[in-house]
């Protein structure tokens, strides 16, 4: 008899156990889904156009728990998909589908979904992923991203979730990293429904300037216009050792 694919869901997660338990997940003996696929081989840009960019099918792996987001073209030994960061590029929309034979749904299910990335060579260094829930009925209630090298967060990690959009902020990641991207979807709709698809989208923009930057820009701005004025700003600036500094959360 086949098991219920829900007795793996994930209900209560929180970010301890995500952060010690998803990095270790098993995840061999995969057999590849089917529907379009990444190219082996191939880097996928991403930008944040909502118009174009690759649509990708990834099968429910009901023995693992999850949908696996990776180069399924060994299926005994999957590889990380590339990625590359793109200005101009679409976003990567990811279609989740169930398979045959899958039960009903039930108000407030969760499911994992685990992507293997490998970041290439872009138009600019990879600091943030946002993955936006397409289809209703669906939300976000846990995330996480791991340097897969270290099965650590990655550096700088920070998470915002709303129901639908989960946004992930970090450190600039250097080319050929290959990161975990894990994520708990949640079910929302009424009970006893047949599952459908799950349309998704990912995508990464240019980050915005921080507050010390614009500072910095700020006060250049400020001396070139002083100095082409001919007057002196040496007793209308503050000592900057006088001046509290400000701690952002990581």
């Amino acid at each position: 008899m086949k098991p219920d694919p829900r007795s793996t869901r994930a209900q209560g997660a929180s970010p301890w156990w995500l952060g010690h338990a998803w990095k270790w997940a098993v995840l061999v003996g995969l057999f590849a889904a089917p529907g379009p696929q990444p190219a082996r081989g191939v880097s996928i840009s991403i930008g944040s156009d909502p118009t174009g960019g690759t649509v990708s099918q990834f099968t429910y792996q009901a023995d693992y728990g999850s949908w696996l987001v990776a180069d399924l073209g060994d299926p005994v030994t999957p590889t990380p998909l590339e990625i590359s960061p793109s200005l101009s590029a679409g976003r990567w929309t990811q279609e989740l589908l169930f398979g045959g034979g899958f039960p009903n749904l039930r108000t407030g299910d969760t499911f994992l979904l685990q992507e293997f990335l490998r970041i290439d060579s872009g138009d600019f260094a990879l600091q943030n992923w946002y993955q936006k829930i397409l289809t209703p009925g669906w939300r976000w209630s846990d995330a996480a991203i791991f340097d897969s090298a270290t099965s650590e967060l990655v550096s700088g990690f920070h998470l915002s979730l709303s129901p639908t959009l989960a946004s992930f902020t970090f450190d600039p990641v250097l080319v050929g990293t290959d990161l975990l991207v894990v994520k708990v979807l949640e079910y929302t709709g009424p009970d006893d429904v047949a599952p459908s698809p799950i349309t998704l989208q990912a995508y990464t923009a240019v980050p915005e300037p921080g507050a010390a930057t614009l500072l910095a820009s700020g006060m250049i701005a400020l001396l070139i216009k002083r100095r082409r004025r001919g007057g002196s700003l040496a007793g209308r600036i503050c000592r900057t050792d006088t001046i509290p500094t400000r701690v952002f959360p990581r």
